[in-house]
């Protein structure tokens, strides 16, 4: 397989690797095929790091959100060493060095993954003509997923995390532009300084020993809101259920939508069932049968999480099936995350848990007033 090292010919990357005494450091990006990966197998500043220390129907009218350049994050990462590279051509892993593999779905989107983390994060990068997104902050909390976004752009970067769980903000800390969705279950945050201080209860770090820093927002994006990059356009929609902060990217020109933990073709965690099934719903409503969909979590973790149409209408038919008491769960526990719980199967894939216990005890959920 060939391989091209880009170090020397992109100064975006030869600032990332400013620290290392090699001209040519091997901390640069490896493009070959559709995948693109982060390759750091030299670098004297390497640690290794242990898994689970990572820690991790209307819409309103349309408001154009003005996007302001912001500093780069400070690039302050200490990668682990033990990191896998996806082959495209055969979709499986070789070894190499980073934490993150990457990609490449169009010429403005980027799945950022995360294959080593007990869960597979996969976070999205969106790259307009004038700024870039992350629909995410990765679940890694000390390797910074910034670098490998500056291996791919030098567009001023800002993240939106798709709702507050701890393996999607690990990464937050690296951004120094952060958006949030200005819904009720982010907004009860709010401290009178103006940051955002994230609850355990809410984050759920705990789990993995995560306490997310406390954020002070560049821009609070509504639902129904159209986040403008310059030549791409996403619509942010409200999508409760999983948690009640909630959010989805839709953007519509390229009929793509980025759907966090709202969807993903894996093992979904119903926080609330009757409003999951609304969501999804209107999800569907929003899509068609053409709408390809990426979600955070895969069933394999080789791969990036994509969902179909059809497979999203199973999903709500089972969910609509547990409201109604017609489905039969049955119980499921694993020993990273999940104590107890009901799961009930919507195909080979994806199946939906509720009643879900965590191994520390606390409960997952919420109620609806």
């Amino acid at each position: 397989m060939e391989a091209t090292h880009w170090l020397e010919s992109h100064s975006s990357l030869q600032k990332a690797c400013s620290s290392c005494a090699t001209s040519a450091c091997t901390n640069s990006l490896i493009r070959s095929g559709k995948s693109i990966w982060a390759n750091s197998s030299h670098c004297s500043k390497k640690k290794r790091m242990e898994r689970k220390n990572m820690g991790s129907k209307a819409f309103p009218g349309v408001l154009m959100v003005a996007l302001l350049a912001s500093p780069f994050a400070a690039l302050a990462a200490q990668p682990n060493n033990h990191d896998r590279t996806l082959h495209a051509a055969s979709g499986k892993y070789a070894e190499m060095k980073s934490a993150f593999v990457v990609n490449r779905i169009s010429d403005h989107l980027y799945a950022i993954s995360e294959p080593d983390y007990y869960q597979a994060n996969s976070s999205y990068l969106i790259i307009g003509d004038k700024h870039a997104l992350m629909f995410d902050a990765g679940a890694n909390s000390r390797e910074d997923i910034t670098r490998v976004v500056r291996g791919i752009t030098a567009m001023p970067l800002s993240v939106l995390p798709s709702h507050l769980h701890y393996d999607h903000l690990g990464g937050i800390r690296f951004f120094d532009s952060i958006y949030l969705p200005d819904v009720p279950g982010v907004r009860r945050f709010e401290k009178a300084d103006g940051t955002y201080v994230i609850p355990d209860s809410t984050h759920l770090g705990s789990v993995d020993g995560f306490v997310p820093p406390a954020i002070r927002p560049a821009a609070l994006i509504k639902p129904g809101d159209m986040i403008d990059l310059g030549g791409i356009k996403l619509r942010m929609l409200f999508s409760p259920g999983h948690t009640q902060d909630s959010v989805i990217l839709y953007d519509e020109a390229n009929n793509i939508m980025l759907t966090g933990d709202h969807l993903y073709p894996s093992q979904l965690l119903a926080g609330n069932v009757e409003q999951y099934s609304q969501s999804i719903a209107w999800t569907l409503g929003a899509g068609n049968n053409e709408t390809r969909f990426f979600g955070a979590h895969p069933a394999d973790r080789h791969t990036v999480p994509e969902m179909s149409y059809s497979s999203i209408a199973r999903t709500l038919n089972v969910l609509n099936d547990i409201k109604a008491g017609r489905a039969t769960g049955k119980h499921v526990s694993d020993p990273d995350l999940i104590k107890s719980g009901k799961e009930y199967t919507v195909d080979d894939k994806i199946s939906i848990l509720t009643d879900v216990i965590f191994q520390n005890g606390n409960r997952f959920g919420y109620e609806t007033r």
